[in-house]
């Protein structure tokens, strides 16, 4: 898949295969959503997603996938770490709640 969705789906980013890793990162002070792709971002075509985002009653994380799928999330916190790292500046949500 290579789509993002907010209202209706465009073509976005790169594309996954089994085993990579697809990292969130979500700036409350910019109002701003990246992602990243087995650690890269800009340099692949990652990077910004989103910007000027409304947060109006919350944020409700989303994974979409089909039924032949698999995937599993990883939230940090303890017992949990990432094999690519938050950017500086950025901490998984099980350490952040």
């Amino acid at each position: 898949r290579r789509l993002r969705w907010h209202g209706a789906a465009t073509e976005w980013g790169c594309r996954w295969k089994e085993g990579d890793v697809v990292g969130c990162f979500l700036d409350v002070d910019t109002r701003k959503i990246s992602f990243s792709l087995n650690g890269q971002k800009e340099e692949i075509g990652m990077g910004l997603a989103f910007k000027d985002i409304q947060f109006c009653g919350g944020l409700f994380p989303v994974v979409s996938f089909n039924r032949r799928e698999k995937v599993r999330i990883l939230l940090g916190g303890e017992g949990q770490s990432f094999r690519f790292p938050p950017p500086p500046g950025y901490r998984g949500i099980g350490e952040a709640v």
